[in-house]
């Protein structure tokens, strides 16, 4: 693989990276407006609760990526 190809792969990685978090915040409004409270929880101890209904959401097909994202931000502990 080429410098080239290899620069045009992380674009595409990062592009894709931002849809899957741009994916799972849509979900996440959806549920919000829906419910009128946050749909995602967490603690000082960087533990994750999500609603039943985001839950559910993330486990549907297609959904693979943004359910992806909400691992990797709590295997990161990103909380912001």
């Amino acid at each position: 693989m080429s410098d080239a190809d290899s620069v045009a792969q992380t674009f595409d990685n990062i592009r894709e990276w931002n849809e899957f978090g741009e994916r799972l915040n849509a979900i996440l409004e959806e549920v919000k407006d829906r419910i009128g409270d946050a749909p995602l929880q967490i603690t000082g101890d960087g533990e994750f609760f999500v609603h039943p209904d985001v839950s559910r959401k993330l486990n549907e097909a297609g959904n693979e990526g943004p359910l992806e994202f909400l691992r990797f931000m709590q295997r990161n502990r990103i909380s912001e």
